[in-house]
């Protein structure tokens, strides 16, 4: 080829030759490729539990700071066919930060949530016919908030952070949560799953029971306890009640396709996302520079479990769970 290529002038950019592959060649039986901040760790922390699962990326994962996330799809970027190379050093563990297969009766998977948001990630995800894809979906306000919500929180409307470019377009991406689920459904078929954390919250056994047997998969053993890792929560508008009504409008035309299209796909659709309301909103803690104390453990008292317009952290309980309760 490059004796014949010799005599043209383009011969010159020619530095090698690579035998391709085929994309059914990688040993990858699922991905976790979505959506970041909903649940994504969780899912992956307690498929790591299963005894037919190899988590790819850590195998030791405790939820302490998000799961390991892999890239073999980022390796391969906009590629037409895979390299040979890249397919064998996958294999092998050599790549991607993955690790080498424990066996061939294990399932092997890995895990990053921003596959969902590449339509060419997507595209070479139908072409891994072995490959099966989860997607987990929660309130896109909340998702937004977990990300943003510190540089939102002193706003005084939408419109004001629509004036800062860059806040604008980080704003955008939390609006296209349906739009993604629906390119993802249009390239997997009947190989996606999507799951929302309301199903995990609500019906945790029977949530995993469903991924098991989407992937092939004996039940999780009985002795399996869900467990909810690497929780981010912020209640950092909950109290600021005109801004996340403003929200919730900005998000409206989300909301409806997000109920529309997780229906289709033979999801359940969330109670907040059918009623396009975020379910964030709660009070200011009563604080003062003068009276304020530290908290402590000596000193801590848990507010009450049922929130009303009287309880101070109410906030902190619907949007962060015990986590941002016990640091209240």
């Amino acid at each position: 080829f490059a004796k014949r290529a010799s005599r043209y002038a383009w011969s010159q950019m020619v530095t090698g030759v690579e035998r391709m592959g085929s994309w059914t060649d990688f040993n990858l039986d699922f991905v976790v490729a979505g959506f970041g901040k909903c649940g994504s760790s969780s899912v992956w922390g307690n498929l790591a539990q299963h005894p037919q699962v190899d988590a790819l990326n850590d195998r030791d994962f405790d939820g302490g700071d998000g799961a390991p996330e892999g890239w073999l799809l980022w390796e391969t970027g906009r590629w037409y066919l895979p390299t040979q190379r890249v397919i064998d050093a996958f294999n092998a563990g050599e790549c991607c930060d993955g690790l080498p297969a424990r066996g061939p009766w294990y399932l092997r998977g890995e895990k990053q949530p921003s596959y969902v948001h590449s339509y060419f990630a997507l595209r070479n995800l139908a072409h891994m016919q072995q490959t099966k894809v989860i997607l987990t979906v929660c309130d896109p306000i909340q998702r937004f908030l977990m990300d943003r919500g510190r540089r939102w929180a002193e706003l005084p409307s939408v419109a004001a952070g629509l004036e800062d470019r860059e806040m604008a377009n980080d704003i955008e991406v939390y609006r296209r949560m349906a739009a993604a689920i629906a390119l993802a459904r249009d390239f997997l078929g009947d190989r996606l799953l999507v799951m929302t954390t309301h199903d995990f919250s609500t019906h945790p056994t029977d949530s995993y029971r469903r991924i098991a047997s989407f992937l092939g998969a004996a039940p999780f053993p009985a002795e399996h306890r869900a467990a909810t890792l690497n929780v981010a929560g912020s209640a950092a508008l909950s109290w600021n009640h005109p801004l996340l009504e403003e929200l919730e409008q900005y998000f409206s035309g989300e909301y409806q396709a997000l109920a529309q299209i997780l229906a289709e796909v033979g999801s359940s659709v969330p109670p907040g996302i059918m009623l396009r309301t975020s379910g964030m909103r709660g009070d200011p803690p009563k604080r003062t520079p003068d009276t304020h104390k530290s908290v402590t453990a000596s000193t801590y008292k848990p507010p009450r479990a049922v929130a009303t317009d009287e309880t101070p952290c109410r906030g902190f309980l619907r949007a962060g769970g015990e986590g941002d309760r016990e640091e209240w």
